[in-house]
């Protein structure tokens, strides 16, 4: 899969390396969804009857960790507070993302 991101003519034929921006393209837009359900959620509070934020916001982690990552730290819905209860409950639980060095 690696090879196919850095080279897409490597001789890879078409169906597999369409199948793998898909599986990409899903993964994100997934992610997107549960990340959107969990900010409004967060906004609504006890208003909410489309559940917990936490739900929404663990299974958009699961799905893709470096996408939910990235909005954490962009979006306003949460202050910084939060925010850091969030990453701090996430490592807690075990869900922490690995970053290698570059070479």
């Amino acid at each position: 899969m690696e090879e196919v991101i850095k080279n897409p003519t490597s001789g890879v034929e078409k169906e597999p390396q369409l199948w793998l921006w898909k599986n990409f393209e899903l993964t994100e837009m997934w992610s997107y969804i549960l990340f959107f359900l969990c900010e409004i959620s967060h906004l609504l509070g006890n208003k909410s009857n489309i559940g917990t934020e936490t739900a929404y916001l663990e299974l958009a982690f699961l799905i893709n960790p470096y996408y939910v990552t990235e909005r954490l730290y962009q979006t306003p819905v949460f202050s910084h507070e939060h925010r850091t209860k969030i990453f701090k409950k996430l490592h807690d639980e075990g869900i922490v993302l690995k970053f290698s060095e570059p070479n």
